[in-house]
């Protein structure tokens, strides 16, 4: 989900904690804004590190992406889709250099644009009194609305109320 303009980084925070990451590989230029990193450290509990400027470089990025058939190079050439090449690329590289195994199974990226997105916006705060996947006190399920919802037999039902939990749809219907 690309975020531009000068109140990206609001949003950019909601989205990671609607989805909140254990490790985050960031560019220098990410690395160097210390509310986002304190954000991941602090309230995510997440492992950040710089991954470096080069693999987050446009043409890098772009090549790294097809060369691991993750990008067939006819994307539309708009902000939303290079801002979201240059973040995957890196990723990309990354894994290749540090995985040392075939990534074939990974699939295309998919970008998640403000026109399209059928997500409402929640942040942290909101979150956690609403208590939707842990309580507010003792940071548990039991007592959540998902403790409440979930009697889901499979482990793949579990995660997909839980993602419904975490990301409500802006449509009633």
């Amino acid at each position: 989900t690309p975020f531009t303009g000068g109140d990206f980084l609001p949003h950019l925070l909601n989205q990671l904690g609607a989805c909140p990451p254990r490790e985050a590989i960031l560019s220098d230029g990410a690395y160097a804004c210390g509310e986002l990193t304190a954000f991941l450290r602090d309230k995510l509990g997440c492992r950040c590190e710089n991954g470096g400027e080069i693999r987050f470089r446009p043409a890098i990025a772009a090549s790294t992406l097809q060369s691991m058939g993750l990008s067939d190079g006819e994307r539309p050439d708009d902000l939303s889709h290079q801002l979201t090449d240059q973040a995957a690329g890196g990723l990309a590289a990354y894994l290749q250099e540090t995985q040392k195994t075939d990534l074939s199974h990974l699939g295309p990226i998919e970008v998640d644009t403000a026109e399209g997105r059928q997500y409402m916006e929640l942040d942290l705060t909101a979150r956690r009194t609403l208590e939707l996947t842990e309580t507010f006190r003792g940071g548990e399920k039991r007592g959540s609305l998902l403790w409440v919802l979930d009697k889901a037999k499979t482990a793949m039902g579990h995660r997909l109320i839980r993602g419904w939990l975490e990301q409500p749809l802006r449509s009633p219907a």
